[in-house]
């Protein structure tokens, strides 16, 4: 009796190499000797996905059919995408904090080398470290 592909048989000598290690027995698939197509192991890969669909749809309605199983998902799946945002948000935050504060660097800078007279520029900074730190 020959074994179809992706099946076990221990005896079949040609595709199996068998080994005793003390009490067990260890069963290694031998090598094929043709050589492989380059996009054959993406093919491969696909292939076992696409078979396990099937599986996956009728386990999510096994769980789904779970009382209340649903809302808790959901629940589950919404945290899950705003703990993804996190790192995107707090990017967004440091560039938007960097982008002010260039801005706020270019205005004292512009006041300071506009200004004549120094007592207006310490009267300006004195102002703005007040306004900032209330």
């Amino acid at each position: 009796m020959k074994a179809r592909p992706g099946e076990f048989d221990y005896q079949d000598a040609r595709r199996f190499k068998h080994t005793r290690l003390g009490i067990w027995d260890l069963y290694e698939e031998r090598q094929s000797h043709l050589p492989r197509i380059p996009t054959s192991s993406i093919s491969e890969t696909y292939t076992q996905i696409i078979q396990g669909v099937p599986f996956l749809v009728r386990m999510l309605k096994d769980v789904l059919r779970i009382k209340r199983c649903s809302m808790l998902l959901s629940a589950y799946l919404v945290v899950e995408v705003l703990t993804s945002l996190i790192p995107a948000v707090s990017l967004w935050c440091v560039i938007t904090m960097l982008a002010t504060s260039s801005y706020i660097h270019n205005v004292v800078a512009q006041v300071f080398w506009t200004t004549a007279s120094p007592c207006n520029v310490s009267t300006f900074i004195r102002t703005a470290s007040l306004t900032c730190t209330r």
